[in-house]
């Protein structure tokens, strides 16, 4: 239990710095509209996460962010209608927000100080033993995915992130060191005991779900077997058939960007058949970009059972209607068109059916967002003009993007310099997919 005067005496000693282990709110809707609730899980995901030397983690309501002072919460935190106020939610309802959407689900507890001015709150977060904790349902609002299931998030500073492979692995690192220290622990006491009263036990054998299993003989003497090990990782094909499994078991795309470029880096080392089309070209145009680099390697008849099969919004929406005018399918875009009652008013579709029926060089005119790019970071650098190369270029240049697309999602922390660098990446690969779709058929 925290009282009112452990809670602020711990902003006091905060300072107004903003830890890994801590977060500070003025105020904190957590539902209503759903993209609240896929904020407030993200939050608690990545507190429960991260690695650090404190025990429990905590997220402060009623604290100015940036100065850390003690401000209080709003006088509206208790309306029962609209966005919903964590200091007005009981408990309860909060466990069975995280029990829906985490696994395994972190031990959170509130605390409300609102008999006195100033009114403010405190979410702790307790260690989970097995770590990562990660989304295990996804949250929409508005067409668009907001929260992902099958990511894992944590801080980095004051910011959540999708954790990167080496994040995930520090993770596992921990968990496999604790279980060592245990396990060390266990030989100590046993050592302590004595053989003449650990042989008093009998014969003992214990394993737990393989983690470790010690044998006691009839001497005292003991044999431990530690199985603390992880698997290799799988190879990228196989890595990618895993995940086209999992999509049919769950029917929805669920892959984060990271692994995405990836993906599109190594495209020799996977397996482009049908199936690995139409799953890498959904997941594409799930984490914003078109799709068209996969599609580029089927003919147009399946690129257009692979387009209409995709739902979703406006978003989505667009993003097809544009690979089927790039790609010049003239007669896939009139009846993806007419299959979805799309608005005329959001996309002419006079407009895209004529330069749909227009040469290649004409649609690539039409569609590019830009023609010339010059994009880069400290590592790398690269100008091009898309309207000059040809097929081959073009994937090559899509796969270069891709690989320091994956670089970049590694550095971004909020929205600073790499998140834009990230925002000039996407761009121009969406642009790359355009131009490569108008030199396919």
């Amino acid at each position: 239990m925290i009282d009112r005067s452990e809670a602020i005496n711990l902003i006091e000693q905060l300072a107004g710095d903003e830890h890994d282990w801590v977060d500070l709110k003025q105020d904190y809707y957590i539902d209503n509209p759903d993209i609240k609730k896929a904020d407030f899980v993200k939050d608690v995901v990545a507190m429960a996460n991260t690695i650090t030397d404190q025990d429990t983690h905590y997220i402060f309501i009623g604290v100015e962010d940036e100065s850390g002072s003690l401000v209080g919460v709003s006088d509206d935190f208790n309306k029962s209608s609209g966005a919903r106020h964590i200091i007005g939610e009981d408990e309860s309802n909060i466990q069975e927000i995280l029990n829906e959407y985490l696994s395994p689900k972190p031990n959170v507890s509130l605390y409300k100080f609102i008999d006195e001015d100033p009114k403010f709150g405190l979410l702790s977060i307790s260690p989970i033993e097995k770590k990562p904790c990660m989304i295990q349902k996804s949250i929409q609002f508005n067409g668009e995915i907001k929260l992902q299931k099958g990511l894992i998030y944590f801080r980095d500073g004051s910011s959540n992130t999708i954790a990167s492979r080496s994040d995930i692995e520090r993770i596992i690192d921990q968990r496999v060191e604790n279980r060592r220290e245990e396990i060390l622990e266990g030989i100590r006491k046993a050592t302590e005991i004595g053989p003449e009263a650990v042989a008093s036990v009998g014969d003992i054998v214990y394993e737990e779900e393989g983690d470790v299993a010690v044998e006691v003989g009839e001497q005292g003497d003991f044999v431990m077997e530690e199985r603390l090990s992880r698997e290799p990782v799988p190879d990228i094909d196989d890595r990618l058939t895993i995940a086209i499994k999992q999509w049919a078991t769950e029917e929805s795309v669920q892959i984060d960007s990271t692994s995405l470029w990836e993906y599109y880096s190594s495209v020799t080392e996977i397996s482009i058949d049908k199936e690995s089309i139409l799953f890498l070209t959904k997941a594409s145009i799930e984490n914003g970009v078109f799709g068209g680099f996969w599609l580029s390697y089927t003919d147009i008849e399946n690129a257009r059972n692979i387009l209409h099969s995709i739902e979703g919004g406006y978003h989505k929406q667009e993003k097809v209607s544009k690979i089927l005018c790039a790609s010049g399918d003239c007669e896939g875009l009139e009846s993806y068109y007419g299959e979805n009652s799309i608005n005329e008013d959001l996309e002419s579709f006079s407009e895209l059916l004529e330069h749909c029926e227009a040469g290649p060089e004409t649609r690539l005119d039409n569609l590019l967002s830009n023609k010339q790019y010059d994009v880069g970071y400290s590592e790398w650098s690269r100008s091009f003009d898309l309207t000059t190369m040809n097929k081959e270029e073009l994937r090559k240049l899509i796969q270069e993007l891709s690989c320091h697309l994956s670089q970049i999602e590694e550095r971004i922390a909020g929205y600073g310099k790499w998140y834009h660098k990230k925002e000039d990446f996407t761009e121009a690969l969406r642009d790359a997919e355009i131009a490569l779709m108008t030199r396919c058929y």
